[in-house]
């Protein structure tokens, strides 16, 4: 459009500044370059000048990329053209001391927000807890976690503002940008209507929603590998929710498995196959309301739960899916023998036709076709929203499947997880570079556990 000549608003100069420095999950510094050439085209060949949203974009990709040093230019550059951050930049600097490891400044950043006038609801308060983690004090989150749960319990009707509970991280975000637009507005009132400010502050409830858990999970999963905090925050959800969101607590559980398997107390292989066997039984079950939402039934299932950190578990059935043979794949390693098939537990639903399968995303009223699979090329988060609180067999939990057994059990045992997973994934349906980085991943397992 700028080479073209034709007119760029404001809006859409931001929209690709921050495409440019967000483009991926992790952000880099050659991404923070990316962004700032955007923003010298705007003010120099655009002849549009910044203003506070475009200097909130650029320093919240500053931070992300660690580039601390350009971040402090940006809010000078801020000042000098006499521009303030909004609510999002000031959530931003809460963040970025927590990314300095200054607990201290983020306890400063937070307290400026506040006097700001802001209104603080449970997004911010979930800025606050991810940055006393980063900076290492997290005795602080856990008291900010424990206030929020102690909100929850109190369950005052009071409140008309409630945390966000959706399972569906699009909707999450969607419903997390209206609400805070609303309280950005809200904060002039501090000024001109201070008791309708304080009301309002009064009527947001401080309680966990599904991005708090998101944090504490990671922090027990990944960092501390405290597999008994990491149970009480599942058993914390599932006093919350009606049903936890399944597939973001299989992801950092299999996680934890990968990270701490066999190194920390609690992390034991035992535990990793009650979790198998628990996550297999979510799959076939919402294989079978994906079925039910596009081959409608008089009685439509709904999601279940089931605690996949107990003790005890009822062994699953898995469907034989036979193996196609086509030019385009090479099948991975497999055993001699075949995995033996247990009779399925007592209520399992298990398909009749195991072929006869809709792939996530693709609605039919016909009758499956032959390259459709439980699995899909589609992100998971893209597949989780095709039914509630979905859970299905991704790339991305194939790879942390395999590392988690292979942590935790022998070269049998991770062979023989792979073949249920082949069966269920089926990889000549899946692109290649998806097959190609299971292929790596499951000799490198079938490597480590030799050795080990």
């Amino acid at each position: 459009m700028v080479v073209a000549k034709l007119p760029v608003s404001r809006s859409l100069w931001t929209s690709a500044i921050h495409l440019a420095g967000r483009a991926s999950g992790r952000v880099y510094k050659r991404d923070l370059v990316r962004s700032i050439g955007l923003w010298q085209k705007m003010e120099h060949w655009g002849g549009v000048k910044s203003d506070g949203v475009v200097f909130t974009v650029l320093f919240d990709v500053a931070i992300k990329a660690g580039q601390f040093t350009v971040a402090d230019r940006l809010v000078e550059e801020m000042e000098e053209r006499g521009l303030q951050f909004g609510r999002t930049g000031k959530v931003s600097r809460i963040y970025r001391h927590g990314q300095q490891h200054d607990a201290i400044g983020v306890r400063q950043a937070f307290d400026d927000f506040a006097s700001s006038g802001e209104l603080i609801d449970t997004a911010v308060m979930n800025c606050l807890m991810a940055s006393f983690i980063s900076a290492g004090d997290v005795k602080a989150a856990e008291a900010i976690y424990g206030q929020m749960m102690m909100n929850q319990a109190a369950g005052s009707r009071t409140h008309a503002i409630h945390g966000n509970l959706s399972t569906d991280m699009k909707t999450y975000r969607a419903r997390s940008k209206r609400l805070n637009r609303l309280l950005e507005i809200s904060a002039r009132l501090k000024d001109h209507l201070p008791d309708h400010h304080r009301t309002l502050q009064r009527a947001i409830a401080i309680t966990p929603d599904t991005r708090t858990f998101r944090i504490l999970l990671s922090l027990y999963a990944q960092k501390t590998g405290d597999i008994g905090a990491l149970m009480s925050i599942i058993t914390d959800m599932e006093k919350v929710f009606a049903v936890p969101p399944r597939g973001l607590i299989y992801m950092f559980l299999f996680d934890g498995f990968a990270h701490h398997g066999r190194r920390r107390e609690g992390w034991t292989a035992e535990r990793l196959r009650v979790a198998w066997e628990t996550y297999l039984r979510a799959l076939y079950e919402s294989k079978s309301r994906f079925e039910q939402e596009f081959h409608p039934r008089p009685r439509k299932k709904s999601p279940t739960w089931e605690n996949p950190l107990l003790e005890s578990y009822i062994s699953l059935a898995q469907p034989s899916i036979p193996h196609a043979t086509t030019g385009l794949y090479t099948h991975l390693p497999q055993k001699e023998t075949p995995v033996k098939v247990q009779e399925p537990g007592v209520g399992e639903v298990i398909p009749a036709e195991p072929d006869a399968v809709v792939e996530p995303g693709n609605v039919s009223n016909g009758p499956a076709r032959d390259d459709e699979a439980l699995g899909s090329d589609a992100s998971e988060e893209e597949l989780e929203r095709q039914i509630e609180n979905g859970v299905f067999l991704g790339r991305r939990m194939i790879l942390t499947i395999l590392r988690a057994f292979g942590r935790c059990y022998g070269p049998q045992e991770v062979m023989e997880v792979w073949l249920q997973m082949e069966r269920l994934w089926q990889p000549w349906k899946r692109r290649a570079q998806d097959v190609m980085a299971v292929k790596e991943e499951l000799e490198k397992q079938m490597k480590n556990v030799r050795w080990r």
